[in-house]
């Protein structure tokens, strides 16, 4: 890990907190851009190793450990071996934990559209169109578009996107670089975020008094602003901490986050500092 990442005194001091209540202490994170730098195909992208042993840890010594991501369930898992912990995937939609899965929404009808979107991609994006990436999951489609340089093509996709969101009752995210298009118009990571508190409430039998959320894009915000309530009613002490994208970050992220720190690599360290051997 590069020994220049560095996490705000604020951090350090609620990280000490946590380890001095792990039974009723919540840990979640997202995967791209917060603990896996972001790459230009994201099939290539990778969790970084020291986050990845944190995250093996923490599930031994916590409340509940989450990772709460756009990904589909099967790739949250090849990207992310940590038994124990909760997976959270397609923006709050799936969830498994202990080899169980569950669907936070109804999605019979959106799926349909889906598909017919779906369609239309297929045929609408050009083969050989090399720096673009559609990403087909189960109850989404995000189309990457990092490698387009032509700001004319990326208007283009835009509104394509925005049409058949429009067309077929689709829930459109916009993230770094990607479009999302999303079955449903209720799937948000605030939904996966109140599972995981639930389920591991409900598991435990201990209420959760205390969440720690690592996010970094605009799909994040959803769950920041749900911990965000929760914490204005005094029900959990939460903290949201995003990483900072530089230019490509949305204002939006800064302002629902409570904490900014710069790099995975400082998210990979305050993971590394909730160990309860860092004590």
């Amino acid at each position: 890990m590069p020994s220049q990442a560095r996490l705000p005194d604020e951090l350090t001091a609620l990280l000490v907190e946590f380890r001095e209540s792990p039974s009723t202490s919540v840990i979640v994170t997202d995967v791209d851009g917060t603990i896996a730098p972001i790459v230009a195909r994201p099939g290539d992208a990778e969790v970084l190793p020291e986050a990845i042993s944190s995250l093996k840890q923490l599930v031994e010594d916590y409340q509940g450990v989450g990772l709460l991501s756009g990904r589909g369930l099967s790739d949250l898992r090849r990207m992310a071996d940590v038994p124990g912990a909760y997976y959270v995937g397609n923006h709050g939609i799936e969830m498994s934990y202990d080899g169980e899965d569950y669907t936070n929404v109804d999605l019979a009808v959106g799926l349909i559209g889906l598909g017919e979107a779906k369609r239309v991609l297929k045929t609408a994006i050009e083969v050989g169109a090399d720096d673009i990436t559609v990403e087909y999951k189960d109850y989404s489609v995000a189309i990457h578009y990092r490698l387009v340089n032509d700001s004319s093509r990326i208007d283009a996709l835009n509104s394509l996107v925005e049409q058949l969101a429009s067309d077929h009752d689709l829930h459109l995210l916009k993230g770094k670089k990607v479009f999302e298009l999303q079955a449903g118009a209720n799937g948000g990571k605030d939904l996966g975020m109140k599972a995981i508190l639930d389920h591991v409430a409900q598991r435990t039998g201990t209420a959760v008094e205390r969440v720690i959320f690592f996010g970094d894009d605009v799909t994040d915000i959803d769950a920041f602003e749900y911990l965000q309530e929760l914490r204005s009613d005094g029900s959990v002490d939460t903290m949201s901490v995003a990483v900072d994208g530089g230019s490509e970050q949305s204002p939006a992220v800064r302002q629902a986050a409570r904490l900014l720190i710069e790099s995975p690599e400082a998210v990979s360290l305050a993971l590394g500092q909730l160990l309860l051997s860092a004590s």
